[in-house]
């Protein structure tokens, strides 16, 4: 009993030692950032990463509200740019989107005017998230919104949106190519190339513990480069 007690002890004091930096950032970087946050805990034993995710809307609005984190990872420019507490920004990463289906889906799409044919279309909300704007966006330039509109499913995020895709044989989705890769149950039937650009900004934000400026660079590092491609993201050089 005493030493249980006594390895309590030990383990919250070594919590109470580390720094704990907190990174706001957009769903469809939750496996990327997640791995990235690992290594870099693995590399720098006195830090802890405790990531917040959800649609960069969201996350932006809390920032506005309560400007609480050390680094946001946004999948919208103009998200970010409504953050005031900015201090150093760059763009990190692109991505581009894609039509997916259930892997064993008897859909056929073959082109985007198939899309106007297909009894569900599952986006995120095309009215606030970044994903669903873009979405709209796409479709929109292809004069096919207002064909589709009647049959959209607005989900919360990208990932939510991924997630019905995932549980419908009669579902099709338009998600970031990056979360198409993320699992084997869905797969891609168009790559959209003509579609918006899609950048993601990373940003410092104002009043950062000091640590923050390390993880920060490590983003743009090698290491974390290899991850972000290998998920299907574009890193972008910056300064």
């Amino acid at each position: 009993m005493l030493l249980k007690c006594a390895a309590l002890i030990v383990l919250l004091s070594c919590q109470r030692d580390k720094t704990e930096l907190s990174v706001f950032a957009a769903a469809s970087l939750s496996d990327a950032l997640t791995t990235i946050g690992k290594s870099y805990e693995n590399e720098h034993p006195k830090t802890h990463v405790a990531f917040s995710f959800g649609g960069s809307n969201q996350m932006a609005r809390q920032l506005i509200a309560s400007p609480k984190a050390d680094i946001f990872v946004s999948a919208s420019e103009a998200w970010m740019d409504r953050v005031p507490s900015v201090d150093t920004r760059v763009d990190l990463l692109e991505n581009h989107l894609v039509v997916v289906v259930k892997a064993d889906s008897p859909l056929k799409i073959d082109a985007p005017s198939d899309l106007q044919n297909a009894p569900h279309l599952v986006l995120a909300n095309p009215e606030a998230v970044p994903a669903g704007i873009y979405a709209k966006q796409w479709l929109t330039s292809e004069k096919l919104w207002d064909r589709v509109k009647d049959h959209v499913l607005p989900m919360p995020d990208v990932r939510a949106a991924l997630g019905q895709v995932r549980r419908g044989k009669d579902l099709v989705g338009i998600v970031y190519a990056s979360d198409a890769r993320s699992t084997s149950d869905v797969r891609v039937v168009l790559e959209v190339r003509n579609g918006p650009r899609i950048r993601y900004p990373a940003a410092l934000l104002r009043g950062h513990q000091p640590e923050a400026q390390q993880l920060f660079d490590y983003l743009r590092g090698p290491e974390a480069r290899r991850v972000f491609e290998s998920q299907g993201f574009v890193p972008l050089e910056g300064d």
